[in-house]
């Protein structure tokens, strides 16, 4: 379920996120608001896709590759839950002091 979150100052400034595209930093936005209280969240190319860039148009290959690049970055990680596919933020609570 979606939170009022606040964005840490250290975003604008995080020198790993800034190499990355414009949709990815905007994906891992997202997903701040979007996480639980742990960091878990839900999250597939077509939520992503409808999510991110509502207003323009991103086929769900190319959210497909934003998830892949968070992943691969470490900012997010897949598991599986109840045969069910979820991420996590690492070091969420870096990110949002709840």
């Amino acid at each position: 379920m979606p939170r009022k979150r606040q964005l840490h100052p250290e975003f604008w400034t995080d020198s790993k996120l800034s190499r990355l595209p414009v949709e990815a930093r905007l994906a891992f936005l997202w997903s701040l608001n979007m996480a639980d209280d742990e960091g878990r969240f839900r999250c597939d190319g077509p939520t992503l896709s409808s999510a991110v860039v509502r207003y323009e148009q991103m086929p769900h290959d190319e959210a497909d590759e934003m998830i892949d690049i968070l992943v691969s970055e470490g900012r997010w990680l897949p598991y599986t839950h109840h045969g069910e596919a979820y991420f996590v933020i690492p070091h969420w609570h870096a990110w949002q002091s709840i």
